[in-house]
């Protein structure tokens, strides 16, 4: 990567976001948005499940809600990652 490239990564808001805030605070607020994120995903699932799932037989039941029980993990996992990354003055 060339000295630009990385000069305009640097510049980025999401990396001045991370370079200033510390791994303290990111973790305060990612636990209200993995908390907010949750309840908003909960609600979608259970809409979707009455939606669906009454006239669906038990192998779709199954499915529907091993998909659902899993695919939280997906965004949650950025979220959980921005959170851990060392911010302001704080080494690796």
């Amino acid at each position: 990567m060339t000295a630009e490239a990385k000069d305009g990564l640097a510049s980025s808001p999401i990396a001045l976001l991370n370079s200033a805030m510390s791994m303290r605070w990111k973790k305060f607020i990612g636990v209200f948005a993995l908390l907010a994120i949750l309840i908003v995903y909960m609600l979608l699932v259970m809409r979707a499940a009455v939606a669906i799932l009454p006239a669906a037989g038990g192998i779709a039941q199954f499915l529907f809600y091993a998909v659902a029980g899993m695919a939280w993990v997906v965004p949650v996992r950025y979220l959980i990652l921005w959170m851990n990354r060392p911010g302001r003055g704080e080494h690796v």
